[in-house]
């Protein structure tokens, strides 16, 4: 198959994207100091966090050293919230969660504070809508660096004129199904792990 794909692509005419295959490992193992981040995505019952609630969230650890690489993916956590009010249609629609999902599940917040514990930094795509939410779900977030792969990022520099995670992955060449939690977090990990 990789074959076929490199014939296409040598001809200038194609251009193959590939369904993004999550993997728990991306750089071998070194004697280098790690540390630990944590790609984080909620998916909510709306945009305002006064007033919306989470209705999925994932944590996605990482290993990474001072320059940047990523050497591995930890246990990640992902549990659905019933929000305590109907999930709009909309919403259901884009996510696919539906208020039977959520029913009776919540967010384990020693486990969110465990994981935590153990990271310097959050990032998520758009930090400035995941953020408040989570500072609402749990003080733990108001007490950790947050970094933003949408806008800490010069896209436009490294010739990407959108900022939409399914559009990024699109030009680092792959796809996937967006708006769940957990595959939003396994993207983001993706792009990262790429040399800008």
């Amino acid at each position: 198959m990789d074959d076929y794909i490199e014939q296409l692509e040598a001809t200038g005419n194609f251009r193959v994207i590939k369904r993004l295959k999550p993997v728990s490992q991306y750089s071998k193992d070194s004697e280098t100091k790690k540390n630990i981040g944590i790609f984080l995505d909620t998916e909510t019952t709306g945009l305002n966090s006064d007033s919306d609630k989470i209705i999925e969230l994932a944590m996605l650890p990482f290993e990474f050293d001072t320059d940047g690489r990523i050497y591995r993916i930890l246990p990640e956590y992902n549990e659905l919230n019933d929000p305590g009010i109907p999930i709009p249609e909309l919403i259901t629609q884009i996510t696919g969660i539906t208020d039977e999902m959520v029913k009776g599940h919540s967010i384990n917040l020693d486990k969110v504070k465990s994981l935590l514990s153990d990271a310097v930094i959050v990032i998520a795509h758009n930090a400035s809508f995941d953020r408040p939410f989570c500072e609402i779900l749990s003080d733990e977030f108001k007490n950790i660096h947050w970094g933003c792969s949408m806008h800490d990022i010069n896209w436009k520099e490294e010739g990407i004129e959108g900022k939409k995670l399914e559009y990024i992955a699109y030009r680092n060449g792959f796809f996937f199904e967006g708006h769940r939690a957990t595959i939003d977090c396994q993207a983001g990990i993706e792009i990262l792990s790429r040399p800008l």
